[in-house]
C-alpha cells in the first residue's frame, strides 16, 4: 500500500491507497467506498486503557495485541462497535 502522512500539531493523519485488490485496504473501499476505514489512538499503557474498554462492554476484534517488528503493540476494537471504523489503541516502545 502506498502511504501519505499529514503532521497536524503532534496528530498525525495516514492516508493509504492500496496496490493490491486482495489488501484489507481494497476490500474496505469495494465494500464501503473512500472514507474512513482506521483511526489510531496512542496510549502510554495498553494493559489499562484495554480494561476500561472491556469494562464499558467494548467488543474487541482479537485477545491478544497484534505486535509490530519495532515493538509497538496494538488492540484492535471490533468494526461492528464502531459504527465499522476500526479503532486500535497502540503503545509505542
Amino acid at each position: 500500500m502506498k502511504n501519505a502522512f499529514i503532521a497536524i500539531g503532534e496528530d498525525k493523519i495516514e492516508l493509504m491507497q492500496p496496490y493490491a485488490p486482495e489488501s484489507s485496504v481494497a476490500r474496505f473501499i469495494e465494500r464501503r467506498g473512500e472514507g474512513v476505514q482506521y483511526i489510531g489512538l496512542e496510549v502510554s499503557y495498553l494493559e489499562e486503557a484495554l480494561d476500561e474498554l472491556k469494562r464499558k462492554g467494548m467488543r474487541l476484534k482479537s485477545e491478544e495485541p497484534v505486535v509490530y517488528p519495532n515493538g509497538s503493540r496494538l488492540f484492535f476494537m471490533h468494526p461492528m462497535a464502531m459504527y465499522g471504523i476500526l479503532l486500535a489503541l497502540i503503545e509505542n516502545p
